[in-house]
């Protein structure tokens, strides 16, 4: 009786054990089912705060991108603005710079040809005053020419007077010879023979008019003589005359040529020297224009390589920052992970993954 008593205990202890440990299943399986319900609503939630944290970094990401985009935007805008700005300067200074060196240029023709009218001017009144100048000195010669030629006329007329008054005394003494020997010839003839004073009459004539003849011959080819050798002497005297105002003025004309040369060699000199200064300047501009243009390449450079530089430092930064994260959340061995280990950016990256 004992032992089915103890047999019946056993066999209800048993049973109560089994609904116990049935029980215990039984709250063991509502409990694991309302943890599973519990873990699964986390899990919804962390998917949901991920989403949401996913989204606002996104939106983070998406505002600064577009942040740097419009810093970006505005720094090119802005560089844009100060090369357009600084070339519109530049256009205007050149502008100015070319505007200002054609009224130099102007105003540097102006006074050249000013200083050539001017010299033009001079040389014509030089010319002009020249003229005069051997115009009165032709006069002068002509009329030194005329008051020699008027002495020399008077001179030979007072010779050919003092001549004609020589020859009429050696006539009328010649006369008055013939004369007293006619007068003798006559007395002769009436004291003496008439045929032999005929005939001594007759010679006396013929010698005295041979004699006659001679002097008269003689007196004209002393006259044609002097009138020759005056002739000649006039003659070599005008050409001395001419020859010497010819030489003046050919002295006057080289003289005059030597300083027009000499001018035309300082004009040239001062015209080359005025366009090497201008060359000088030329290049001097174009030095500068070439050194602002290597500035402004240079300026280019340095906010591109600036901008590169930034971009890959963002780009490092981006590298960096998910180094330090563990490799269980991308591989899916961790999936309870806490949404602030998420780098900031990667949220998308991450939020797209299969864990």
């Amino acid at each position: 009786m004992a032992l089915v008593q103890d047999d019946l205990a056993r066999k209800a202890e048993a049973a109560r054990m089994a609904e116990e440990e049935e029980r215990r299943r039984a709250t063991m399986a509502v409990a694991q089912e309302a943890f599973e319900m519990l873990e699964r609503r986390r899990e919804e939630q962390r998917e949901a705060r991920r989403k949401e944290q996913a989204e606002m970094d996104e939106q983070a990401e998406e505002a600064e991108r577009l942040q740097r985009q419009r810093e970006q935007q505005a720094t090119l805008r802005g560089l844009y603005a100060g090369q357009v700005d600084e070339r519109q300067a530049r256009k205007r200074l050149e502008a100015q710079q070319r505007l200002q060196d054609a009224q130099a240029e102007r105003l540097r023709l102006q006074a050249e040809e000013r200083k050539e009218r001017e010299r033009l001017q001079q040389i014509a009144r030089e010319n002009a005053a020249a003229h005069e100048q051997l115009k009165k000195e032709l006069l002068a010669a002509m009329q030194s020419k005329t008051a020699a030629k008027a002495a020399l006329v008077e001179e030979e007329t007072r010779y050919n007077l003092e001549y004609v008054k020589k020859m009429d005394a050696e006539e009328a003494a010649r006369r008055a010879a013939v004369a007293k020997r006619e007068e003798r010839m006559r007395l002769a003839c009436e004291r003496g023979g008439g045929a032999v004073l005929q005939a001594s009459l007759e010679e006396q004539e013929r010698a005295a008019a041979e004699r006659a003849a001679r002097l008269a011959a003689e007196a004209e080819a002393a006259i044609a003589d002097r009138e020759r050798r005056e002739h000649e002497r006039r003659k070599a005297a005008a050409e001395e005359a001419l020859r010497q105002l010819n030489e003046q003025i050919a002295a006057k004309e080289e003289g005059k040529r030597a300083a027009a040369e000499a001018e035309a060699r300082a004009r040239e000199a001062l015209h080359a020297q005025e366009a090497a200064a201008r060359a000088a300047v030329e290049e001097a501009k174009a030095a500068r224009r070439r050194a602002q243009a290597e500035e402004r390449a240079a300026q280019q450079r340095a906010i591109l390589e600036q901008h590169r530089r930034r971009f890959m430092e963002q780009q490092e930064s981006i590298e960096d920052s998910h180094r330090w994260l563990h490799a269980g959340p991308l591989s899916g061995a961790q999936r309870a992970f806490n949404n602030l280990a998420v780098p900031q950016g990667k949220a998308a990256l991450l939020a797209s993954m299969t864990l």
